[in-house]
């Protein structure tokens, strides 16, 4: 306010579910590079949301998770969308513990 701007937020408020089928619909593609400890155990690392069945998997195993990670129970990295020319995939490295997340340390290796 103080600077004369105000923040937009087109997705706020949104169904967080129905978000995350428009993402997938829309050709993307991204895994799960942090989990926070709290919510999600590191097995979670690398997972990967490719179609509407990894979605459904993860929610059902899941199910007091936000689909997108609204409230900061996992941190994601993007591997296919409309605007990159081909694929990367995901080479983890090691996994690191920080006070409240699982990290992936990882290569992004183009496909």
């Amino acid at each position: 306010e103080k600077s004369g701007t105000r923040a937009l937020e087109p997705l706020w408020g949104r169904n967080t579910f129905e978000l995350a089928k428009e993402i997938i619909n829309a050709g993307f593609e991204y895994s799960i590079i942090a989990v926070n400890k709290e919510k999600l155990s590191k097995e979670w690392l690398g997972y990967t949301f490719s179609s509407l069945g990894d979605l459904e998997l993860f929610l059902e195993a899941n199910p007091e998770i936000d689909p997108v990670g609204e409230f900061g129970e996992f941190h994601t990295v993007v591997l296919k969308c409309p605007l990159f020319e081909g694929r990367f995939n995901l080479e983890p490295l090691e996994v690191e513990e920080s006070e409240r997340y699982w990290w992936l340390k990882f290569r992004l290796v183009r496909r």
